[in-house]
Formats: C-alpha cells, sequence, structure tokens
C-alpha cells in the first residue's frame, strides 16, 4: 500500500535487533603512547604471548614474542598507521590500532 508521500506501508511489523561488541570480546591491552614517534608500549590485565604488527594492508612487518618485554620500538617504520595483534595463551587474537608520528 502507498500513502500519500509515495511511500509503501508495510503492515508487517518489523523486528529491530540491536548490535554492538560483547564485552568478551573486548581488548584487555591497552597500546600506548598513540600515537608514538620511537615506541610503544601493551598494558593489560592477563599476560599475552606474541605481538604482531601489520601495515593496513594486512603485510606482517614484525612478528615479536612477548618474553616479558611490554615495550617495542618502532623507530624503523615510516609514519602511518599500523595493526598490532596481540596474542595470549589462549589462542586469541586482540587488535589495537597505532598511530607513527
Amino acid at each position: 500500500v502507498e500513502n500519500e508521500y509515495g511511500c509503501f506501508i508495510d503492515s508487517e511489523p518489523t523486528e529491530i535487533i540491536a548490535i554492538g561488541i560483547d564485552e568478551e570480546y573486548l581488548s584487555p591491552y591497552t597500546v600506548y603512547p598513540n600515537p608514538a614517534r620511537t615506541y610503544f608500549e601493551i598494558q593489560g590485565n592477563k599476560p599475552f604471548t606474541s605481538v604482531e604488527i601489520r601495515s593496513l594492508n594486512g603485510a606482517l612487518i614484525d612478528l615479536i614474542l612477548a618474553e616479558e618485554q611490554t615495550i617495542y620500538s618502532i623507530e624503523g617504520l615510516n609514519p602511518g598507521i599500523y595493526l598490532i595483534y596481540i596474542f595470549d595463551a589462549d589462542g586469541n587474537r586482540f587488535l589495537q590500532k597505532l598511530i607513527k608520528n
């Protein structure tokens, strides 16, 4: 059925579903400083096993085993936006974005 404005009126009810990010999928890690110039640090409430630095197109730039290290040098990277993947001991992967000045 069309109304006087040319819009079709659907007599069937529409179900609206709220979407969002479930808290269990939020990253337990923070990358800072962000933006960064020479290094970044990872802080979190659970241990992690490795860190990947990737370009925005997904190319692997560096793979670092954590080994109690939380500060990572980025002096050799060009300015831009990078993806930081943090892996925990359970095999979960968490994404953080990093801006390199």
